[in-house]
Formats: structure tokens, C-alpha cells, sequence
């Protein structure tokens, strides 16, 4: 007699396979099914919790929070106190995403610390903002996130949001040396207090920074001449700043490493200076530019403070060999400037510029144009220069063509009036 062929559902090791990829809602379907299948199937159902859809885990009860909470990889929108016991109930100590929103009350901290204490070995990614700006007395607690109980375990934290919160400068440090693995960082609107003594700890794994100029340049407005939080990411590579206005000023000494140099008073050149101290590792550059920038020919209104030193964006390909991305957009830069100094960047890929005198799109289609015509001649040549065949042409838009067929690897380009792209 024919055995008949067993249901590929039975199988458990294909069944786990399964629950991997159904919806909660198919999950909780299968769960009904038999004990069997609620091992396997309860996992979807538990493994993100987010407080702004599942709304009712409080009245299920502690115990059934408990018997769960082993499956418990990802939480978030944690808003509420209430929010707070469920995760704390469940004893979840292996989520490896956590966003919450905190409430400035030391009730609210406490618990929030708890659930730090408890996940703190097996978090990777880590969000917090405060629901308004914390009071004067309410700084972040680093403490939380050391392991407790004496164990010795490495944190996992590869990626930190801290948006609108106070903590120490020495409690700065002492995140970041807790967090040995720690690659992201963005800390918009948060507040580093100066301490009288602190230890400049040094990153050398955290590459990506979000945060404005001023938390940069002057984290603590009530000491101006703090160092900058430069000198803790010797390996920065990518720093975005969100959008805002410049600082007034910035004293050139709370950003050289070694602080003997000469004040300035203009934001832009300070900020410029900053950056070619990191030259050595600088990949990416930019100045700030509207997000819409490149939907329309118009180009908004330049402030002044933007116009005045453009000059000095030259120091960045002139200093950083290897950039591959230089974004700057709104400052208007002479070619007369450009053909002074030599870029060293020759792997620049790239490049959003404008130059004064191509003002018009018929000058700038002519300049895209014969820097194409260039690099077409460059290919079937092999070598040589390929801005030959225009080397007599004193035109502005030969002028620059020659400039850009310098950079061999230059693929993107935009001269203000529209994004031009080519393969390599």
C-alpha cells in the first residue's frame, strides 16, 4: 500500500521556515492550529512590537507578556508609562531596535533606564528623542547603558539617534567608549554641557555624524572655547548637517587640535578650516543647500556670509586628496580661483558647482558638452590630456571643460542647470 505523501506543513524545520515570512495577521491564523504550530507561528507575531498599532498588549496581563517576551526583536514609538511596563513585563531582554519617545519625568527616566539595563547586551540600533526640551536638571543618564551586575559584554550599539536630550560632555566620552562598535550618530538638537575637565575619548569606528554646525563648533554656548566634538571622530567620513542657519562666529581655536591658531570671524571659513584637518580621511564634502535645489532652475536668494568667503571652498579639493564628492551648490566660485590651485583630488566622482560667468544654460549645455566631447577623445586616445583640442579656446566654458577632464573618474555633474550623469 501507497504511503501518502506527508503534508509539507508537518515538517517543523520547514514550518519555522515558513513563519519567517507571513503576515501577523496569517501568523495568528496559524497559531489556532495546533500547540505545534503556535511554537513556530508566534514568533511574527511577537517579534516587532509598535505601540502606535498594537495598542491593547496592557490588558493582556503579565503573564502572558512573560511567555512572550522572549520573542520580542524590535520596539517601537515607546511614548507612554504604560508602554513602559508592558516592555518591562514581558522581561524582553533580547530586542535588538528600540525607539522611544521620552517624557521629561523622573518616573518616565527610571523605567526607561530599566529597559536599558535589561537589553543593553543585544541592542544595535538605539532612538531616542524627548517629547519637549528636557528641564535644566534632567541629563541622560550614560549608566544605563553599562552592563549590570559586573558582566563583562561589548556592546552591540552600531547605530545611535539621541535627538533633543542633555548629557555631560564627560557623559559624551563615555558613550561613545561604551559603544566600541558604534558606526552612526545623530544627535540633532541635543545639548553637551561642558564639564571643567573631560576626557577627548576618540572614536575610531563612528564615520557617519548628523548634527548641526553650532553642536559641532560650540556644543556648549555658555563655554565658548570648548574643543570641538571634531577631536572625538579621528575617522569621520560622512557628516550631514541638518538644516539651519550658520553660527555668527566660531573661534578658529575651538577646532584647530592643536588650538595656536588665529581667530577668525566668518562661520563659513571656520567650518571650511575644520574639515581640511580631517583631510586625511575626508571623502565626502558639502556645503548646506535646499533640498528642492535641483528640481528648478532657480537658485534661492545667497546669504552674504555664503558669498563672501566661496573662495575658500577651494581649500577642500586643493587640501583633501581623497574627496570623491565635493557639493556646493550655492557658492559662486571663480575660474580664475580654480585655475590657481591644483585639486588634489583625482578620484573626485562627484561634483555640484557653480561658477560665475556660466549664467546662462546655452554656456553651461556648451561647457557639459565639450567636457563630453573630451572624455570621448580621452577613451579613443588612451592617454593624454583630453582638453587638447580646445586648448586654445579662452572661453569660459573651455576653461572649465579642461578643469573637469582632469578628474578621469568624474561621472556626475551639475553646473546649475541640470544634473548631468555618464557612465564610466
Amino acid at each position: 500500500m501507497t504511503k501518502a505523501p506527508q503534508n509539507p506543513l508537518q515538517i517543523p524545520e520547514l514550518r519555522a521556515r515558513i513563519a519567517l515570512y507571513v503576515s501577523v495577521k496569517d501568523a495568528i491564523a496559524c497559531t489556532q492550529v495546533c500547540k505545534a504550530w503556535t511554537d513556530h507561528f508566534v514568533y511574527p507575531i511577537w517579534h516587532t512590537i509598535d505601540f502606535y498599532k498594537q495598542m491593547d498588549l496592557y490588558h493582556l496581563g503579565q503573564d502572558a507578556l512573560r511567555k512572550y517576551g522572549q520573542y520580542i526583536r524590535i520596539v517601537k514609538n515607546l511614548t507612554e508609562e504604560s508602554d513602559l511596563s508592558i516592555i518591562l513585563w514581558s522581561q524582553a531582554s533580547q530586542p535588538e531596535h528600540l525607539t522611544v519617545v521620552v517624557q521629561d519625568t523622573a518616573r518616565f527616566y527610571r523605567s526607561f533606564y530599566d529597559i536599558l539595563r535589561l537589553t543593553n547586551s543585544t541592542l544595535r540600533t538605539l532612538n531616542i528623542s524627548c517629547s519637549s526640551f528636557p528641564s535644566s536638571n534632567m541629563f541622560f543618564s550614560v549608566d544605563a547603558l553599562f552592563p549590570t551586575g559586573g558582566a563583562k559584554v561589548t556592546s552591540k550599539l552600531s547605530s545611535l539617534t539621541i535627538h533633543g536630550l542633555q548629557i555631560t560632555r564627560n557623559g559624551f566620552s563615555a558613550l561613545l567608549r561604551l559603544c566600541p562598535l558604534l558606526t552612526m550618530l545623530d544627535m540633532s538638537n541635543t545639548v553637551i554641557r561642558n564639564n571643567n575637565t573631560f576626557n577627548p575619548f576618540q572614536h575610531h569606528k563612528l564615520h557617519e555624524l548628523t548634527a548641526s554646525l553650532e553642536q559641532v563648533f560650540q556644543p556648549d554656548p555658555s563655554s565658548p572655547n570648548a574643543p570641538s566634538l571634531l577631536v572625538h571622530f579621528p575617522a569621520l567620513k560622512d557628516w550631514e548637517i541638518p538644516q539651519s542657519r550658520l553660527p555668527t562666529t566660531t573661534s578658529i581655536d575651538a577646532i584647530a587640535p592643536d588650538g595656536d591658531l588665529h581667530r577668525s570671524q566668518t562661520s563659513s571659513f571656520d567650518v571650511i578650516m575644520a574639515m581640511t584637518f580631517h583631510k586625511d580621511k575626508l571623502e565626502v564634502a558639502g556645503s548646506y543647500y535646499p533640498l528642492n535645489l535641483f528640481e528648478s532652475d532657480e537658485v534661492p536668494q545667497l546669504e552674504v556670509q555664503f558669498q563672501e568667503h566661496s573662495w575658500a571652498i577651494l581649500a577642500l579639493p586643493q587640501n583633501c586628496a581623497l574627496l570623491t564628492t565635493l557639493l556646493s551648490p550655492l557658492h559662486h566660485i571663480d575660474i580664475d580661483a580654480i585655475e590657481k590651485v591644483r585639486w588634489t583630488c583625482m578620484d573626485l566622482k562627484l561634483l555640484y558647482i557653480r561658477i560665475s560667468g556660466l549664467d546662462t544654460e546655452e554656456k553651461i549645455d556648451r561647457t557639459v558638452q565639450l567636457w563630453l566631447d573630451g572624455r570621448e577623445l580621452l577613451e579613443k586616445m588612451g592617454s593624454g590630456e583630453g582638453g587638447s583640442f580646445i586648448a586654445e579656446d579662452t572661453s569660459i566654458e573651455a576653461r572649465v571643460a579642461r578643469h573637469l577632464l582632469q578628474f578621469k573618474k568624474l561621472h556626475r555633474l551639475w553646473l546649475r542647470h541640470q544634473i548631468i550623469e555618464v557612465e564610466l
